[in-house]
């Protein structure tokens, strides 16, 4: 159910930024104006109008409907709320999920925390070449840092 909740919520709002429903440039302007007042770029309008991050608020909100707690993980995040925790149930279980969509392009994978009596399901998201002007990736919408480093976080 997440993941249908969240790819017609990412299409959707991708639509209504690309055919001009919501105001591109109007939300550039109030961003810009948020970053300047001190705002995490997290808490800007621009971030929680990204097709893919109301994707995975949607799915979120859908599923805690259904008591179901719903996370993100990754091992190169750009919100470090999304890191795994090292040792952790969750954290192994995506090492292991991670090494299988390498090696054969497994997806999915699910466990029971025995020690915590809680299943654990986790699901490999992928970012399609259609979200990236819209979530930013850094090679080539992003300005290159003095390091060389792109941090993601121009608009």
């Amino acid at each position: 159910m997440a993941k249908a909740v969240a790819n017609e919520a990412k299409i959707d709002t991708c639509k209504k930024l690309t055919d001009g429903t919501i105001d591109f440039d109007r939300l550039i302007k109030i961003t810009e104006e948020e970053i300047e007042s001190g705002l995490s770029y997290t808490q800007t309008h621009l971030f929680n109008a990204l097709p893919v991050v109301v994707g995975w608020h949607d799915a979120g909100n859908a599923v805690k409907t259904e008591g179901i707690d719903f996370q993100l993980i990754t091992n190169d995040p750009r919100l470090p709320e999304c890191a795994p925790v090292h040792g952790s149930f969750a954290a192994d279980l995506y090492a292991e999920l991670s090494g299988r969509f390498e090696r054969d392009g497994t997806t999915t994978l699910s466990r029971v925390d025995e020690e915590n009596n809680v299943l654990h399901f986790q699901r490999i998201v992928t970012i399609s070449e259609s979200d990236l002007p819209l979530y930013g990736n850094p090679a080539k919408y992003d300005q290159v840092e003095q390091d060389g480093s792109y941090d993601g976080l121009d608009i």
